[in-house]
């Protein structure tokens, strides 16, 4: 298959792969298994089931996949009910050992054996510290809801959880009045007052590394580990750890221990109905204080469900460890094992992101519990982890995480990604970045990408639960949504030329461009000179072989060559992305549009703003979305593309455009409207009609090197009887051609005169008077575009119409 007119490093056939996922993905919401969030508090979890169908798709049965940042383990557990050879790989130690544990073959009747002999002796104990009445009966408080900040028990602020003044939800419905919720007594403020002096100075207590991003700060109290408990649910919390600790070790009571450290989120006090995604945050008013035996039994049914359930999404109904070796420590260091080099097929991960999730801080409640009461050695939050955790923190105690360490950071997992994947492999990430954050950010990510053998070449919006707008990837602000993002592995003769942090390729085509227009062209010889002594710091006579064909790669990839004389010349049809002006890329970018237009109603039947923006992104901008952002700076070239759409296409009360219903401008429903057609299609349109005209040997000779001309042909001229020469120039544009494309051509016409007697130029638009001036005083023939569409319908009567016809006449 041809290579993509808009990105040569990768193939059409590889675009259109990827391209397909958002058909695979079409019934697929966005959503996480109840039974996961029910089982433990993980702050970005990720559909596994949308992870299910990507790997089904770009990898086959004996691909090796790794997760680098395996987190809850949504992708690694994917990977493995395809029944994949995975690694998984957490820095967390809290984190590894969750999932491993939940995740480990169990003996269930060993399990609740262990956990009934935790009831039998302890439940009642617990419970006594939560003892209240409801008419006269002896019932348990589940909830309490009152205002930390004034001690208001009685009459505290209303909100939505406190029906008919009722701050205590009971434990057990009320025999007598049938209902589960009463107001706090007289009863139970001697309770409080009871429990309050309860001796819990075995609670952790000590100092957190603060952050206020996540409401750990100093000024509220938040940095000392049991400033959210109260009194009474420390008690209890002791208790019930007191009995886990004297059960003999084995997988088992790891489970219910887990099942105890997952109950601590809800054991603060916090918001009234609060999920658990707030740990830190202390609650002025409004706040609720739970049960903890409750909480700890329902986190205990919840674990063993998702254990059942995993269990029976592996292959071989046991575990999912079978298939996923899920291993604690830093990637980095993990995957720089000789065994690991060119070992996998597909990266597929949850990198890091800036400052969102400082993983370490957050999970210092679960962590710093097992490191007090379960084992210090595993549970130790070490410099090590802290220094290897890829991440921006605002910690007064990790001043040196910053953005700058972070681009540094994602430059090396690029670096060792490159190290493990196999040529043409796969590289997905879940991006989630902030808005402000994103452009700048994700153009890091492009660049890392690029600077160690990857190209950028798909997206797929997944923030959107229904799955028909998965296609819409906005540009603007919705690009802060949660995306996934692919990039693949390039051959090495493919790959971008880098020189430390420099994009040669990109600093190659600034420097030829310049050039060009400062002389007018240079020679490929001057070319060789510059790039050496500029870029390259050396002289032209110390090129190796190998640079100098880089270097004339490079230059035919974005400029044009002649190949009779060696003068380089500026493409008029390329976009130079960070080298032009942002007018100039807008009016050639306008003049792709038509094409990308087409694209999306032959493959979708419909699109909307956000389609179209997503295609020049992706297909035109090489995935940068910042590029596409200051093309569009100026609002009215907005305009400019909606007026365009508009004159193509319908629109609907979703914002979505199908194609119009021509009635009447053309004579067949199948006809090919021109101003949609490819630069190639376009070309191939003009050979028919000229060999139709008596043409003979047309050719197309468009790309490097043809210095604008697209074709040649001969034709008998009538009264000479002589084969007399032609070269074409053909210009599918919008606007209107000026005079460089014609004095172009007229250089070449005299350049090779015994060969070339007639020079054309043939555009789907029209001509500036500079332009016809130009014609007029060089001989330059010109055909517009009513004249072509004229000359096709004679030749091909109703094959073609011209859409933009109007739509310049208004």
């Amino acid at each position: 298959m041809q290579n993509n007119s808009y990105n040569a490093k990768v193939s059409n056939e590889i675009l259109e792969k990827f391209s397909n996922l958002i058909k695979i993905l079409d019934d697929e919401s966005n959503s996480i298994p109840s039974i996961a969030k029910r089982a433990f508090n993980f702050k970005g979890r990720k559909s596994e089931n949308i992870a299910l169908k990507v790997l089904d798709y770009i990898s086959t049965p004996e691909s090796k996949i790794c997760d680098p940042f395996m987190g809850s383990g949504s992708f690694v557990f994917a990977s493995s009910m395809l029944g994949r050879e995975t690694v998984g790989i957490e820095l967390d130690n809290y984190t590894y050992n969750v999932i491993k544990t939940l995740h480990s073959k169990i003996d269930y009747d060993k399990l609740e054996l262990m956990f009934q002999e935790i009831k039998s002796e302890i439940f009642n104990d617990v419970m006594y510290l939560y003892k209240t009445h409801c008419c006269g009966e002896v019932n348990y408080i589940k909830t309490l809801y009152f205002d930390p900040v004034s001690q208001e028990y009685f009459n505290p602020q209303p909100h939505r959880e406190i029906v008919d003044g009722k701050n205590v939800k009971l434990y057990y419905k009320c025999p007598v009045c049938e209902d589960t919720s009463k107001t706090f007594s007289t009863e139970d403020e001697q309770k409080l007052s009871e429990v309050n002096s309860l001796d819990t100075s075995r609670f952790p207590d000590h100092e957190l590394i603060t952050n206020s991003r996540i409401n750990i700060t100093s000024s509220t109290g938040a940095d000392r580990y049991d400033r959210n408990f109260s009194n009474r649910n420390k008690y209890a919390l002791l208790l019930i750890q007191d009995k886990i600790s004297s059960l003999p070790d084995c997988i088992e009571k790891d489970f219910i221990q887990h099942a105890l450290v997952s109950a601590l989120t809800l054991s603060k006090i916090t918001q009234y109905g609060s999920s658990s995604d707030i740990l830190y945050h202390v609650i002025q008013n409004k706040a609720q204080d739970m049960n903890v035996w409750y909480l700890f039994e329902s986190k205990y049914n919840n674990m063993v469900a998702y254990n059942k359930y995993y269990c029976e999404q592996s292959p071989d109904k046991e575990t999912l460890l079978s298939f996923a070796n899920i291993m604690n420590g830093d990637y980095s260091t993990i995957l720089s094992q000789p065994k690991f080099n060119q070992y996998f097929d597909v990266i597929y991960t949850d990198p890091p992101y800036t400052d969102q999730v400082p993983y370490l801080e957050r999970n210092q409640l679960y962590r710093d519990w097992l490191f007090n009461f379960s084992d210090k050695n595993q549970f130790q939050l070490s410099k090590q982890m802290l220094d290897e955790e890829i991440v921006v923190t605002n910690a007064p105690s990790r001043r040196e995480k910053d953005i700058k360490n972070y681009y540094e950071s994602i430059d090396k997992m690029f670096s060792i990604f490159s190290k493990i994947i196999k040529t043409n492999g796969t590289v997905a990430f879940t991006l989630n970045l902030g808005k402000k954050k994103f452009f700048e950010t994700f153009s890091k990510f492009i660049d890392f990408a690029r600077k160690n053998g990857f190209e950028y070449i798909y997206r797929i919006d997944l923030a959107k639960n229904d799955p028909t707008l998965r296609k819409q990837s906005a540009w603007r602000d919705t690009l802060s949504t949660e995306m996934l993002i692919f990039f693949i592995k390039l051959d090495e003769d493919k790959a971008y030329w880098y020189k430390d942090d420099r994009n040669i390729e990109l600093e190659l085509g600034k420097l030829i461009y310049n050039q060009i227009l400062k002389n007018n062209g240079i020679t490929l010889t001057t070319a060789y000179k510059e790039v050496s002594r500029k870029i390259l710091n050396k002289q032209v006579e110390d090129l190796t072989e190998n640079e100098i064909n880089r270097i004339r790669g490079l230059i035919s990839e974005q400029f044009i060559i002649d190949p009779r004389t060696s003068m380089i010349y500026v493409d008029p049809d390329k976009l130079y992305l960070s080298i032009e002006d942002n007018t100039t890329l807008f009016n050639k970018l306008y003049d792709i549009v038509p094409i990308l237009i087409n694209n999306l109603l032959e493959k979708w039947g419909s699109f909307t703003l956000d389609d179209l923006y997503f295609e020049i992104s992706s297909k035109v901008c090489n995935g940068d979305p910042n590029i596409l952002a200051q093309i569009l700076e100026d609002p009215s070239r907005e305009k400019y593309i909606v007026n365009l759409i508009e004159n193509y296409c319908n629109t609907d009360e979703k914002s979505s455009y199908t194609r119009k219903t021509r009635v009447s401008a053309s004579p067949t429903e199948d006809a090919i409207d021109i101003s949609m057609l490819d630069g190639y299609s376009f070309e191939n349109v003009l050979k028919d009609l000229l060999t139709s005209e008596g043409f003979i040997n047309v050719i197309r000779i468009g790309g490097a090197g043809d210095r604008g001309v697209d074709l040649r042909a001969k034709k008998i001229n009538p009264q000479t009887g002589e084969l007399e020469g032609y070269i074409f120039q053909a210009k599918r544009w919008i606007g209107n051609v000026g005079g460089e494309p014609i004095q172009r051509l007229h250089s070449m016409m005299v350049q090779y005169s015994a060969e070339i007697q007639h020079a054309i130029c043939i555009t789907t638009s029209d001509y500036t008077e500079h332009g016809k001036r130009e014609a007029k005083s060089t001989g330059v023939e010109i055909v517009n575009g009513e004249e072509l569409i004229e000359r096709l319908n004679t030749a091909f009567p109703g094959k073609y119409y011209h859409g933009l016809l109007d739509f310049h006449n208004n």
